[in-house]
């Protein structure tokens, strides 16, 4: 993956035996087998040196699309938000990275590739239908009942559950007394989460979905009571906090306001504080147009607790940096194979690559061979796993064309006729 900058399975090997050797190897034909749990397995061992000595750790989890719009056969091809926000073919996968208190350490812990388009997967809708006896074809109809008696009936939820689950029953094994915060965006905002994280005796913070109710009730035009959006609601205690500067989205603005306001709501009999986040640029013109709205378990004591409560919500960033690494420097939406479980498994290996460069890299910076690999691809001083990657494939390049001129296959005459068109456009 690093020497050939992607992780298209069929680019990455000279020929076709070794292609299929790999195919069979995370396809599951072979009986040593590469597949989404035990590489799940491995980057939780990897990261329990993380965990040692840390009496809070932010936990974040996020679904991270894998388009393929121009894609139209593969095996399972489901459907996915594109960055315009129309929907494409493509898979989707959903991550989970461990994140000090400080937002300095980063450390990948489980990835599970699914798809909504794979037979098995029922979404909530159809779920809703098929127990309601509104899905007439009565194949779909006998294919629900067959894959729920298998146990392999699944959607989106259950894979949110039981990754969650599974690192925390790791982190616990580890040291029962950690305390976990799990972050979570606007698209999980789901009661029975709440309740999970509950019940694992874990923290939480979660952004709100625009429709989430308050408790409170109002009486509309129509004299009809409905209840409240809590963006809507009023909010008792708040406080201003003056930024010299502050950065969102690679944008940086001077003297800026925060308003942080804080409530309590109850759902289904639990209470739990609403944090309310707004941002005004000097002219007083706001950052954002839509508040954020965050949903946390930890009790909200003073401007300190909201202020720390949006920081670690803001931890989420890291993630986003561990997807754009995933697909900038691994090409994870490169892969095209025409098997699901191979697909899957190879999406998994992906990140599980790119949890052993997030793992090293703060012994690698200090290493003086690595700080050359970054300055020969031109790191200018900075030692990434960009520049290190980039630095790899191209010392393998060199390695690749000097045995290529050692054997005759190139020669001088070659390089200057090569350059003489590299030079000419």
């Amino acid at each position: 993956m690093v020497a050939k900058g992607g992780s298209n399975l069929y680019s990455l090997y000279e020929n076709k035996s070794e292609y299929v050797n790999v195919c069979r190897m995370l396809s599951g034909d072979l009986n040593t087998v590469v597949d989404t749990d035990k590489l799940n397995i491995s980057l939780l061992q990897n990261a329990i040196p993380f965990f040692k000595g840390k009496k809070v750790v932010s936990i974040v989890h996020d679904c991270s699309p894998i388009r393929k719009p121009e894609s139209r056969v593969l095996d399972g091809l489901g459907k996915v938000q594109s960055l315009d926000n129309t929907v494409v073919n493509g898979y989707n996968t959903f991550a989970t990275i461990a994140v000090d208190v400080g937002g300095r350490e980063v450390r990948l812990l489980a990835c599970t590739p699914f798809s909504n388009g794979v037979d098995s997967y029922v979404s909530k809708e159809e779920r809703k239908a098929y127990e309601t006896g509104q899905i007439k074809d009565p194949q779909r109809r006998a294919a629900i009942a067959a894959y729920d008696a298998s146990g392999e009936s699944h959607h989106q939820k259950d894979i949110v559950f039981a990754q969650v689950r599974l690192v925390s029953a790791h982190i616990k094994s580890i040291d029962p007394d950690i305390s976990v915060v799990d972050i979570f965006d606007r698209g999980f905002d789901d009661v029975e989460l709440f309740e999970l994280e509950t019940a694992l005796g874990h923290d939480f913070i979660i952004r709100c979905k625009a429709s989430r109710n308050s408790n409170r009730m109002y009486i509309d035009e129509k004299g009809i009571e409905r209840c409240l959006k809590l963006k809507n609601q009023r909010f008792w205690k708040g406080d201003e906090v003056m930024y010299d500067r502050i950065s969102f989205k690679k944008k940086t603005y001077k003297n800026v306001k925060g308003v942080f306001e804080w409530n309590t709501v109850e759902i289904n009999g639990n209470i739990y504080s609403v944090l309310r986040v707004t941002f005004y640029q000097s002219n007083g013109k706001k950052i954002f147009s839509d508040d954020m709205l965050l949903l946390t378990s930890l009790t909200i004591t003073g401007l300190e607790m909201a202020k720390l409560i949006w920081e670690m919500y803001m931890q989420r960033m890291a993630i986003e940096s561990v997807f754009k690494f995933c697909k900038d420097e691994l090409q994870w939406e490169a892969p095209r194979v025409n098997d699901w479980l191979t697909m899957k498994h190879l999406l998994s290996l992906v990140y599980f690559v790119a949890g052993y460069f997030y793992e090293i890299k703060d012994d690698l910076v200090q290493d003086e061979g690595i700080q050359w690999l970054a300055k020969i691809a031109n790191g200018k001083g900075k030692v990434s796993p960009h520049f290190i990657l980039k630095g790899i494939a191209m010392l393998i390049a060199y390695i690749e064309i000097k045995k290529l001129i050692d054997e005759g296959a190139i020669t001088e005459e070659h390089i200057l006729y090569a350059e003489s068109i590299f030079m000419s456009g």
